[in-house]
């Protein structure tokens, strides 16, 4: 029987000390993200990833113009409780597509 997958609240206690800007209120709203963008997935190889749709706004006069949108992926290590970024040799803006695939592969 397979280990149970911890949820992305989970994560965020188990990688306060190791990652303590990740997940906070100033950085999630940077990024356009909230805890429940977050998506936790085992790959085949049994590695767990997080992922969520990164956006950034630029004001343009009086209206929001998006200037970045992607998806940020790194790797949870639940023993050592850290984030590692994972490093995709493909474009700087990454899609749902591109993410499923690096954690099928992975």
């Amino acid at each position: 029987m397979k280990e149970r997958l911890p949820t992305i609240s989970e994560i965020k206690r188990a990688t306060v000390k190791t990652a303590p800007y990740f997940f906070s209120r100033d950085t999630l709203r940077f990024f356009g993200q909230t805890m429940s963008s977050f998506k936790v997935k085992r790959s085949p190889k049994g590695n767990i990833y997080i992922y969520a749709r990164s956006v950034q706004k630029d004001r343009e006069g009086a209206r929001l113009r998006v200037v970045i949108d992607t998806y940020t992926l790194r790797r949870y290590d639940p023993e050592t409780q850290q984030l590692r970024l994972t490093k995709i040799p493909h474009p700087e803006r990454l899609c749902l597509e591109d993410v499923k695939r690096y954690i099928a592969k992975h």
